[in-house]
């Protein structure tokens, strides 16, 4: 934060006296698309449950069900800020275990959403992640294979000569 020193007159000083504090608001480092996201943490867990159930959205009572999400609505504020996903907001009423009515909001992904939801939990358009483990071994093993023919081939040529 920077600190810069207050042109107001005396008697609207803040706590801080002459000096108020300022956020420094410098333009984020990275754009909300270009923002990664880690496929084992709560917001993937979440974008995953989300996925799955489609249409049906997810509560804050379902998330705590099926992702152990305590804080449904901040996991959505923060998917949509950092990550540029949108979703519909639905507000839901029904009776609770005391007859009373309790309302709450139900979150669904929204076409482009979801899109954008596939496409930041699996990076490499439509691969699955154990298909790519398993090409890489397969690669390496290859090229292992060939520089030890290579080693080979090599070491009979010397004894040749």
């Amino acid at each position: 934060m920077a600190i810069r020193e207050s042109s107001s007159p005396a008697g609207n000083r803040g706590p801080q006296g002459d000096y108020q504090r300022q956020a420094n608001h410098s333009p984020a480092a990275e754009a909300p698309q270009d923002k990664r996201l880690n496929p084992k943490s709560k917001r993937a867990a979440v974008l995953r449950c989300f996925l799955e159930r489609g249409d049906l959205g997810l509560s804050c009572f379902q998330a705590v069900e099926f992702v152990r999400d305590y804080v449904l609505r901040t996991t959505v504020s923060e998917i949509q800020r950092e990550h540029g996903i949108t979703f519909h907001k639905e507000p839901h009423s029904f009776t609770n275990s005391s007859g009373s009515v309790t309302t709450c909001t139900i979150y669904r992904l929204t076409a482009d959403g979801a899109a954008r939801a596939r496409e930041l939990l699996n990076p490499t358009e439509g691969q699955p992640q154990r298909e790519r483990r398993l090409e890489m071994t397969q690669d390496r093993w290859s090229r292992a294979l060939r520089a030890q023919e290579q080693a080979l081939s090599d070491r009979a040529a010397r004894k040749a000569a």
